[in-house]
């Protein structure tokens, strides 16, 4: 590839500008939570109070001070109450969306998976087999719920302004799954663990995540980032082999557009 082409693209890297962010977490530990008790509608236990009061801390003592997200959670007790610790943080009062309340476990609802098990053991079977087809009798299955989240994330994504979500597991993994574009076949088994904020930002080339993890202990968070770019990978494989280097620029760009 030609030398200046090369610098061009280095140069585009370094002006790269990324979208508002979206800062998704679930709820602080619920009661339910402590009891490995699905679904209900429990408030927060001592250790996701914390999280919470350290989730205000975060937003008003860091560099993410300077964003005023506009906030969203579920009708959910568990969200609510996370959220209300942040009632001066963001744009006003949150927005309560139904779209984003936790998947729909039926009859399992209020029920630890040991009991499921035990209770109704052939739905525990088609659940373990296909955890993304599966639907709760009288609930919802990963895919019912993927599609309830459609409107809610295409109003997220148009976003001029930093957002912040609260909300629960299954939502979260499908969140996660639609802005990293990854299959929906994976959907059931991204981690989404507790008491962690993830502040995601999509650029032209990729996209970048800063994760918090939160220690209840020592009331402090760690900060983790992870990044994806596809130009940085690209100029990385040119200069690292030099017979692609020596090729024309009408043989290289397609792979660049393609990459």
């Amino acid at each position: 590839m030609d030398d200046d082409i090369i610098s061009s693209l280095k140069l585009l890297r370094e002006k790269e500008v990324y979208s508002p962010p979206i800062y998704f977490s679930r709820h602080g530990q619920s009661i339910y939570n402590t009891k490995e008790l699905i679904g209900g509608d429990s408030l927060l236990s001592e250790k996701g109070k914390l999280y919470a009061q350290g989730l205000s801390k975060l937003f008003k003592n860091s560099e993410e001070n300077s964003n005023c997200p506009k906030k969203y959670c579920s009708t959910l007790k568990r969200t609510q109450q996370t959220i209300s610790y942040l009632d001066d943080v963001g744009e006003g009062e949150p927005t309560v969306k139904p779209e984003i309340d936790e998947i729909n476990a039926g009859i399992c609802d209020s029920m630890t998976y040991e009991q499921i098990e035990e209770k109704y053991p052939e739905e525990f079977q088609l659940r373990k087999k296909d955890k993304l087809n599966y639907r709760y009798p009288e609930g919802e299955s990963y895919i019912d719920l993927n599609k309830r989240l459609q409107p809610f994330l295409k109003e997220v994504e148009s976003a001029t302004s930093p957002v912040l979500i609260i909300s629960h597991q299954a939502t979260l993994r499908c969140v996660h799954s639609h802005l990293r574009g990854l299959p929906a076949k994976e959907i059931p088994y991204i981690q989404v663990p507790l008491h962690s904020l993830v502040k995601f930002e999509r650029s032209a080339f990729g996209y970048k995540e800063t994760v918090y993890k939160y220690d209840t202990e020592s009331k402090t968070f760690k900060t983790e980032i992870h990044k994806v770019d596809h130009l940085e990978s690209l100029l990385e494989t040119f200069e690292s082999t030099p017979q692609l280097k020596q090729q024309s620029d009408q043989d290289c760009l397609p792979q660049m557009v393609e990459a």
